[in-house]
């Protein structure tokens, strides 16, 4: 029995990488699979990341600093709830991962971008 891959040409789409620098000189190009026309992306999403098409990381970080600016929201409301220890362990279950998923990302990004998104646990008692 072989396997067989079907891609869903509809969910497809195709994104141009270039320098910013060089946008206006890309031609537009018309992609097809099966007779279905691609849309191209000024940003894409690949395997958790978003990569935008120059290359940068602003739309992943502002992406991941709301998603944890939404957990954080509601770690301060059940503060006064839980003991301290179970903040911690929420804060490595639900705020943690998204930091260290793809750490290179961060790491390449600008200090001032991510510095509202490494608060503590303990920073919220």
């Amino acid at each position: 029995m072989a396997n067989i891959l079907h891609e869903n040409v509809s969910k497809s789409q195709y994104a141009l990488f270039c320098h910013v620098k060089r946008q206006k000189q890309l031609i537009p190009y018309d992609l097809k699979i099966s007779d279905v026309m691609l849309t191209r992306k000024s940003n894409i999403k690949f395997l958790g990341i978003y990569i935008d098409q120059h290359l940068e990381r602003d739309v992943h970080i502002n992406r991941v600093k709301t998603k944890i600016a939404i957990s954080i929201y509601v770690l301060k409301c059940i503060r006064k709830q839980i003991y301290i220890i179970d903040a911690k362990n929420l804060y490595h279950t639900v705020i943690y991962p998204y930091l260290s998923y793809a750490v290179e990302v961060w790491g390449a990004a600008k200090s001032l971008s991510y510095r509202n998104c490494t608060e503590s646990p303990c920073s919220l008692y």
